[in-house]
């Protein structure tokens, strides 16, 4: 799993980008973080840990 979450970081996160918001650990099931790269392109991960499926 580990390596799953954060291969597709490495693959569109550029190197110097910066966390600029994460909305992940409330009550919900998604979790996300949205990187800022060095060109101003914006990076968005989102990962469902619920067990639910609708």
């Amino acid at each position: 799993m580990y390596y799953t979450f954060f291969n597709p970081i490495n693959k569109f996160a550029a190197p110097g980008a910066v966390r600029i918001d994460s909305s992940g650990f409330g009550g919900g099931s998604i979790e996300n973080v949205v990187y800022r790269n060095p060109d101003g392109s914006l990076v968005l991960i989102a990962a469902n840990k619920g067990e639910e499926t609708e």
